[in-house]
């Protein structure tokens, strides 16, 4: 099963995550931008630097979880402009969430993905997916 955040979705509290992560089983986080980089006559401007993609548990962060899901596990494999985000500098995790730059892209739709194993299963409906900057997000297992 696959999952398609746009990212209107993805801003504010962002969108509950409807897909059960089970643990040991790793996951495909693709990441495209979506924003208009054409400017007067074709001339590509490459992305700024972008933002976030966040996976939150905690019931602290946003008020609409009724209570803290444990979010652990290992990130690999990026893969695109997300080659750039692979680094301690460029991930902060914790047992409540996880954050993951989305790097500044210099191709015309600047893609890419990572993946995620969780240690323990994430239940269906129990933890946000959030980002900053126009990004859309696919979850493959």
């Amino acid at each position: 099963m696959s999952v398609q955040i746009n990212s209107g979705s993805l801003h504010g509290s962002g969108s509950l995550l409807t897909q059960e992560l089970t643990a040991g089983k790793t996951y495909s986080f693709s990441v495209s931008n979506e924003a208009n980089n054409t400017y007067p006559n074709n001339a590509f401007q490459p992305m700024s630097t972008c933002g976030t993609l966040t996976l939150s548990g905690a019931s602290f962060t946003n008020k609409n979880l009724d209570a803290n899901y444990t979010i652990s596990g290992s990130l690999d494999n990026f893969v695109g402009v997300m080659e750039a985000a692979s680094g301690s500098t460029k991930i902060v995790q914790n047992e409540r969430g996880l954050s993951v730059t989305l790097p500044k892209g210099s191709n015309r739709i600047p893609t890419g993905s990572f993946d995620f194993t969780p240690a323990v299963t994430i239940p269906a409906n129990s933890i946000y997916i959030k980002a900053t900057g126009l990004f859309n997000v696919r979850i493959t297992p």
